[in-house]
């Protein structure tokens, strides 16, 4: 050996070569043979699942009618396992087998030992003797006679890889991707179907089949052949359910199918370890469980089926929990990544605990893509719905694959015709059992019943696939476990390639409705918090949707309502610690039809879909970025700054809100952060609309928005007053309004004055009066005493409190700026002459100036009341 020639020298000094020289020789060795068949063997699989892929993107184009991807990749499957099988034939590939014997050891069939040491002979060329050396073995299976093959024994893995790798991402991506509105239409039928139906299924088959087996002397007791029927009752339909999504078949009959093939591997899994559990012991003759075996069995069953449940929807709560308070969704990749883990660990504690990880997985991806899903960013949803979808195909079309291959390279398989024969005719009784009298008594209650075409088809869609392969070849202990894991195999291989081959054939005969273009999503009860489909006749559903959508969304995720909407008063402080900022600045229902919110809803056109929006007030500095052909919209711009008049626009934003609940439309009133000036605008509607003050109307508003709790600024707080003072409408004579009016210049001044953004604020130009001239009703006018040209109104004329009431302010006037004015006042301060002949009337300063009585008005337009005359009008 080269590696022992390396070490010759040294070697040779001591006399003889080393035991520790000898055995890393040897485990050198080996590990290359092993590490090079093991490289041969993914080679393998992978040139597989290349041309697997290569398939179905053929197919994608030109579609065998007969052939399906699925069993395209079984045949695969089953000529390379052929060729190895052949090309292996009666050659052990320099696999040695020893026998050993046990002595001085306390090991039995119970406890077999863990490991072994095995003292192994050798020549030692050095010293010229018989040496010995002590290797250790790993405990493998029960080998019975099985027959020794190096690459036939690589090309078959351990059942556990099956559990522990593959299952677990095609399960969770089962609930992950759960078809929500659909399914849970028609969650009473599927429960039907997946619990009771498996459970009858197995007793069925179990039954048949015991008594065909003690027909043809096989030698199987009744709770092997129960075990068998809980194998061969998990179904999964992949096959079928590809078509039907291709086809786009009827959404309630593909919600049935999957909903069955979901929660059915759940059940079946459980009940064959229950059964398992529960078996008489091997040397027992008892054919039949006795009583209190039965009733420990249904206490297993329902113990483990909800224990794992519970694990598993734990741990998606949890998860959703985390997700929601945390601020990972800044950091997308750690939050997918800590999102799987997640998930996978929902498997690993269900296993730790002696539950069932596959019942709690799936559950977690209801809870996962029910919950969790909501409060993740957009690029984490993107991630984790692309990873499981890559994941599940690759792990599915792996089994597929490999049930091909260990057809012929499985040394565990035992085949027997008789009862592979009564096999096929347990299964066709029971699925005939499960699905005809089930739908016959659903039926009674369901609107609309499920039609008999439609169950035609669940009965065809009782395919054998992953599930039931990985149960069966997960013990081959015993000669009836190996003819059981045999005949699995083939009932999957038929099944798969004859219903799947012949399911749009079937689907044409029984005349199925296909192109189904509702998308389960936008299912309207799943949308709205409170409302229930016409199907949800029962009470628990209706019990759910309420718990689901008064506590748990609001607990787990950012919709709404929140805690503080649903829970009774006393339990506010607990609600608040787990009411998220997003669930205050969302969209609620201030009154029927008139909704209040952020920019976000606004420019969200699922929210404006789903809450039947057809009408957008914005009051913003700036109009929403997205506008919809099917949406009206009014902007309004504000600002959220105490003098700012929002008063102003009152009457056109409550005009559009009446216009909008009269037409029976529903209206979003909205700001940046639906805090203030929507909030300011909604509660001016509701106090004309109900003659109520301020006050009143900020409380009912902050009854159902409490984000609302802080109120609107200080300054739009005084034009709720004012509003209410002048009797629910803006009165622009009075000089309280005037006063507000001021606040507004001065927030232009500040931010630079330019013609165009003073145009709007200007009052208007009276224009030349006479007193001949006649106009309709009384007026106060005030005109240049030189050239009589009317300068500004009653309206313009800006009253104010006396600081001192025994002064008088009978010199000047304080006017608001008129649309004459307008060339002039964009300078810091200057004089204001008559717009005709160009006399003095008066100056303007922006920084304010002083009255006579001590008050301060700012920003200060004067005028010299000797510089003009006052006219009264009838």
């Amino acid at each position: 050996l080269n590696f022992l020639s390396s070490r010759m020298s040294s070697a040779t000094i001591m006399g003889r070569l080393p035991v520790d020289v000898v055995a890393e020789g040897i485990t050198e060795r080996k590990l290359a043979a092993l590490h090079q068949v093991d490289t041969l063997n993914l080679m393998l699989y992978t040139i597989l699942m290349i041309m697997t892929v290569l398939t179905i993107w053929i197919f994608k184009h030109r579609r065998l009618r007969f052939v399906h991807e699925t069993g395209l990749t079984l045949i695969y499957g089953l000529i390379v396992g052929l060729i190895i099988k052949l090309c292996t034939n009666g050659n052990s590939s320099g696999a040695i087998t020893a026998d050993v014997q046990l002595w001085n050891t306390t090991a039995n069939v119970d406890s077999p030992p863990d490991f072994l040491r095995l003292s192994v002979p050798y020549y030692d060329g050095i010293s010229k003797e018989n040496q010995s050396i002590l290797l250790r073995y790993k405990f493998d299976s029960n080998v019975n006679v099985f027959k020794e093959g190096l690459l036939e024994e690589k090309a078959t893995f351990d059942s556990e890889i099956f559990f522990n790798i593959l299952l677990p991402p095609i399960i969770f991506n089962a609930g992950y991707s759960l078809k929500k509105g659909h399914f849970f239409r028609n969650i009473g039928s599927i429960l039907m179907y997946a619990v009771c139906g498996t459970s009858l299924s197995v007793v069925v088959v179990g039954l048949v089949m015991y008594g065909f087996t003690s027909l043809v002397r096989l030698p199987f007791s009744l709770s092997e052949t129960f075990l068998f029927g809980a194998v061969i009752s998990a179904t999964d339909p992949i096959t079928v359910l590809a078509i039907f999504n291709d086809l786009k078949v009827d959404s309630d009959l593909f919600a049935l199918v999957f909903g069955e093939s979901a929660l059915n591997d759940a059940v079946a899994i459980v009940l064959s370890q229950t059964i398992e559990r529960h078996s008489p012991s091997p040397g027992s003759e008892a054919l039949l469980f006795d009583g209190r075996a039965l009733l420990n069995s249904f206490g297993h069953f329902f113990g483990v089926f909800f224990g794992s449940m519970g694990i598993g929807s734990l741990v998606g709560c949890l998860a959703s929990l985390f997700m929601k308070f945390t601020k990972i969704s800044q950091y997308p990749l750690l939050e997918a990544t800590l999102f799987i883990l997640m998930s996978y660990l929902s498997f690993l504690i269900s296993e730790a605990a002696h539950m069932t990880g596959i019942v709690s997985v799936l559950f977690c991806g209801i809870c996962q893509a029910h919950y969790t899903f909501n409060n993740l960013s957009s690029d984490s949803k993107m991630r984790t719905k692309q990873f499981f979808e890559v994941l599940t195909f690759l792990s599915e079309n792996f089994i597929f694959t490999y049930i091909g291959v260990s057809l012929f390279t499985s040394q565990a398989h035992l085949f027997n015709i008789w009862f592979i024969l009564g096999a096929f005719i347990a299964i066709f009784i029971g699925r005939l059992i499960m699905i005809y009298p089930l739908t016959a008594i659903l039926n009674v209650g369901r609107r609309p019943p499920i039609p008999m075409k439609h169950q035609h088809m669940l009965f065809f869609a009782g395919l054998r696939g992953a599930m039931a392969f990985a149960l069966a070849i997960r013990n081959t202990s015993s000669p009836q476990m190996r003819i059981i894991y045999s005949t699995t195999s083939l009932i999957v291989i038929f099944t798969v390639l004859f219903n799947g081959g012949l399911t749009v054939q079937i689907i044409e005969w029984l005349k199925i409705r296909c192109g189904d273009q509702s998308s389960p999503e936008l299912d309207q009860g799943m949308l709205f918090p409170h409302s229930y489909n016409r199907w949800d006749k029962s009470l628990l559903p209706q019990k759910w949707y309420d718990f689901d959508n008064k506590f748990l969304k609001p607990l787990l995720t950012h919709s709404k309502p929140s805690l503080l909407e649903t829970m009774p008063r006393w339990c506010l402080p607990i609600a608040r610690l787990f009411t998220t900022d997003l669930q205050y600045q969302q969209m609620h229902c201030i009154e029927p039809g008139l909704y209040i919110g952020t920019v976000n809803e606004a420019i969200n056109m699922r929210t404006l879909q789903d809450y039947f929006i057809s009408r957008v007030l914005t009051v913003d500095m700036f109009p929403p970025e997205m506008h919809y052909q099917s949406v009206t919209y009014l902007f309004v711009m504000a600002k959220d700054l105490s003098e700012w008049n929002l008063m102003a626009d009152f009457d056109r934003c409550l005009e559009f809100i009446e216009s909008a609940i009269q037409s029976k439309e529903n209206i979003l009133v909205h700001c940046q952060e639906g805090i203030s000036r929507s909030a300011t605008v909604v509660a001016a509607y509701l106090m004309k609309k109900y003659s109520i003050d301020e006050n009143e109307a900020l409380r009912r508003i902050q009854a159902v928005r409490s984000i609302v709790r802080r109120v609107p600024n200080i300054g739009f707080m005084k034009q709720l007053n004012l509003f209410f003072k002048f009797g629910w409408q803006v009165d622009r004579s009075r000089s309280e309004y005037k006063l507000l009016t001021l606040g507004k210049w001065r927030k232009l001044h500040a931010d630079g004055l330019t013609k165009s953004s003073i145009s709007e604020m200007l009052s208007p130009d009276p224009g030349d009066f006479s007193p001949t001239n006649s106009t309709d009703g009384p007026k106060t006018l005030y005109t240049c005493r030189k050239c009589r040209r009317c300068l500004y109104t009653q309206q313009s004329l800006l009253e104010h409190d006396k600081k001192k009431p025994d002064d008088n302010c009978a010199d000047i006037d304080f006017i608001l700026p008129v649309k004459w004015m307008e060339e002039n006042i964009l300078q810091y301060q200057g004089k204001i002459n008559c717009p005709k002949c160009e006399s003095k009337l008066g100056s303007f300063v922006w920084s304010g100036s002083r009255c006579g009585c001590s008050a301060w008005i700012s920003p200060a337009f004067m005028i010299h009341r000797c510089k003009v005359d006052r006219w009264m009008k009838y």
